[in-house]
């Protein structure tokens, strides 16, 4: 697939009745082949600001993705370039998992029953098996633990193959090997295919070593955004997540945030 246009965000205000959450935010493009970690403190906008880009809670924004304005699109079409993998995903139904990842994929569009072949079983598979999961094939969505069910999440939602995808903390019920596991998939998927990738990370260490660009959150409005390095300094963490902090060097080479206290409120 060819890169797309830009996803463009432009004077987003959103919230819930009277309470605004986020205000008249305006960051960068988002660019194909690269993602973005969209970080902050809990309660700082960081679901509401995904949510918004998918069209599930009214906004005030020019949002365009390329050329196409998203805000005249009907909801399916928007999940199709849009598409939001929320951290809690609705009841579990009782379907077996490869079931559940095949309707996934004819979400996509409209197939005739014929067409449900068993190469699309086969691409079923394949995805279960690059997340490390095809043991679970037939076991029944309800039966899953918290962090299966996010990773079958997750491979339906690649699977659907969106030009832009929105991961509200999809790594929150993983263990450690399926955290990275999880962050050299979605590098790889989205340099290759390419994709537009915003994930919710409250791992600062993962933002900063994974991620293309961190955009930070603060009361709703953007504190920061820009390189992971540039962002994630001694100074904004101070400022925002009110920690003392400094950054190392481990023997690989990587960075690393070491926290050594917490900071009094100004």
């Amino acid at each position: 697939m060819p890169p797309v246009g830009p996803l463009t965000v432009k004077n987003l205000n959103a919230g819930f009745g009277r309470r605004r959450i986020l205000h008249d935010l305006s960051p960068k493009p988002f660019v194909s082949g690269q993602i973005c970690a969209l970080t902050g403190p809990n309660g700082s906008g960081k679901s509401t600001f995904l949510r918004a880009l998918s069209g599930l809670i009214p906004s005030q924004a020019t949002l365009t993705l390329g050329d196409e304005n998203l805000a005249h699109l009907p909801l399916a079409q928007r999940a199709q370039r849009c598409l939001y993998l929320p951290q809690t995903l609705p009841a579990a139904v009782q379907l077996p998992v490869i079931e559940a990842l095949m309707a996934a994929q004819r979400a996509c569009g409209p197939r005739r029953h014929e067409e449900i072949t068993i190469s699309e079983t086969e691409h079923a598979l394949a995805w279960l098996d690059r997340l490390s999961v095809s043991h679970l094939a037939l076991k029944n969505m309800s039966t899953l633990s918290g962090g299966q069910r996010q990773l079958i999440g997750l491979a339906q939602a690649l699977s659907r193959r969106p030009v832009s995808l929105l991961l509200d903390e999809p790594l929150s019920a993983l263990d450690l090997h399926h955290q990275f596991a999880v962050m050299r998939l979605l590098q790889q998927e989205t340099r290759e295919r390419p994709l537009i990738t915003l994930i919710v990370l409250h791992d600062l260490n993962i933002a900063l070593n994974m991620a293309d660009r961190v955009l930070l959150l603060h009361e709703g409005r953007i504190k920061a955004d820009g390189l992971p390095a540039e962002v994630l300094t001694p100074e904004v963490l101070r400022d925002v997540y009110r920690v003392h902090a400094h950054v190392e060097r481990g023997q690989s080479g990587r960075p690393f945030i070491q926290i050594s206290g917490i900071a009094e409120k100004t």
